[in-house]
């Protein structure tokens, strides 16, 4: 099930964030906790970037799933960067559509000495005004990689 895999979460040392002022805590999410940011629409203006790695110890291959709190998420484009055994993969996901729930981001193939890297940043395309009804925030919470 679920509860099986490899979970990296936001306070574990296999999570790191880039230093920025724009991080919010949320106390919604996996464990009852989360950071959250505003959205930008560029590449250019990118500030928040997270980057979760697992340690894995055995090759196989494994379903990668996200999990989005139900607070702090209305994104409707969070892109996240898998690296993995077999090179990169892009992913995106409505954050705005679940509320507390897992979400796989695919399956994909894993291992010791392999890399093993997931990448979210605040780069969503979405508008940076804070005064549009389209500014979003976009969460970065818990990682799991579950064996398949």
């Amino acid at each position: 099930g679920y509860l099986d895999g490899i979970v990296v979460s936001e306070d574990s040392s296999q999570f790191v964030r880039s230093p920025s002022q724009h991080w919010y805590r949320g106390t919604w999410g996996h464990q009852r906790r989360n950071y959250w940011t505003w959205t930008v629409r560029d590449c250019k203006d990118e500030e928040c970037v997270a980057i979760w790695s697992p340690v894995i110890n055995e090759l196989g291959r494994y379903e990668l799933f996200a999990h989005i709190p139900s607070d702090n998420a209305t994104t409707l484009n969070a892109r996240y960067e898998i690296t993995h055994a077999d090179g990169i993969s892009r992913v995106t996901v409505v954050q705005n559509d679940y509320y507390d729930q897992w979400v796989s981001l695919g399956a994909y193939k894993f291992g010791p000495g392999r890399p093993a890297t997931v990448r979210l940043s605040d780069v969503t395309g979405e508008p940076s005004d804070a005064n549009s009804d389209e500014y979003k925030q976009i969460a970065f919470d818990a990682m799991m990689w579950t064996r398949i």
